[in-house]
C-alpha cells in the first residue's frame, strides 16, 4: 500500500473563532493518519506492547492554501518516501473535495523503548512500501535561534500535554507557538509552518516560549528549558 488515504471531519475542537480549521487541527489529522498507515505495517500505537517501537517526529513542514470550516470532510493522503538508514520521511496531501488544502512533509525516527536507542533501518525487517514522490522540492530547513526576542512567557507542562511516549505531544509545541504570537499576527491566516524538535519536555517541566518578529511575514517562536540549557523546539511561521 504505497498511498494511504483517509477522510477526516473537522470538529468544533479543530476550529478557531473565525470558524476555520486551526493549524493545530491540520497537524492533529496528519499525526493521526501517519499512525494509521504505520499500523498497517505492524508499527502502530497498538503494536507497541509487542514491538516496543515508537515513532518520534523531528521535523514538520506544512504549506496551507485554504482553511476550511466546521463540519467539512477532508480527504488526506499520505505515503512514506523511504529512509536514509536512520531517518524516515513521510509526505501528505490534504483535499477539500478536489481542492488542495495543504501539503506537508515530516521526518521521523523509530525508537526502541526496550533498548533505549534509535532503530537503524534494516530493509529486511521493516516493510514499509516507499513511494518516490515529494510534495516539496527542498527538505527541512535548519532553524536557528534569534539573538534576541520581542517577548517571552513561561508554561508549565501539564498532564494533558503528555503523550504515550511520556513526552509533550508534538502538536502542543505548535499550540504554544501560536499563543506566543501577538494577537494581530495570530488572527492572520498562516501560509507556511516549519517545526524543528530537539529535546522532549516532560510533565512539570517549565518551558520558556520566546517570540521574535523576523519580518511582517515571518515569525519565530523558540521553546527552551527555564535554565536555557535545553532547546525543545523552534517554530517558524510565514504569512
Amino acid at each position: 500500500m504505497k498511498i494511504y488515504e483517509q477522510k477526516f471531519k473537522i470538529f468544533l475542537s479543530d476550529i478557531g473563532s473565525s470558524n476555520s480549521i486551526m493549524p493545530t487541527g491540520i497537524l492533529k489529522m496528519l499525526q493521526e493518519i501517519g499512525g494509521l498507515h504505520s499500523s498497517v505495517f505492524g508499527l502502530g500505537l497498538n503494536d507497541f506492547p509487542k514491538t516496543g517501537f515508537a515513532w518520534i517526529v523531528l521535523n514538520w513542514k506544512i504549506k496551507f492554501f485554504k482553511f476550511p470550516c466546521w463540519n467539512t470532510t477532508l480527504d488526506i493522503k499520505t505515503w512514506s518516501r523511504g529512509n536514509n538508514g536512520l531517518y524516515w520521511f513521510r509526505d501528505y496531501e490534504i483535499y477539500d473535495n478536489d481542492e488542495l488544502v495543504a501539503l506537508a512533509s515530516s521526518k521521523w525516527v523509530l525508537y526502541d523503548s526496550l533498548k533505549n536507542t534509535i532503530v537503524r533501518v534494516k530493509e529486511n525487517s521493516i516493510k514499509f512500501d516507499p513511494y518516490d514522490r515529494r510534495v516539496f522540492n527542498s527538505d527541512f530547513a535548519k532553524l536557528k535561534e534569534p539573538n534576541f526576542y520581542d517577548s517571552t512567557f513561561e508554561y508549565t507542562v501539564l498532564r494533558k500535554d503528555i503523550d504515550t511516549n511520556h513526552h509533550v505531544n508534538n502538536i502542543n509545541y505548535l499550540y504554544l507557538a501560536l499563543e506566543a504570537l501577538p494577537i494581530d499576527v495570530y488572527n492572520k491566516n498562516i501560509s507556511e509552518i516549519d517545526i524543528m524538535y530537539k529535546h522532549s519536555a516532560r510533565l512539570g517541566d517549565k518551558i520558556i516560549c520566546k517570540y521574535k518578529k523576523i519580518s511582517d511575514n515571518e515569525h519565530i517562536v523558540t521553546m527552551k528549558s527555564k535554565d536555557d540549557s535545553l532547546l525543545y523546539s523552534i517554530v517558524r511561521l510565514k504569512y
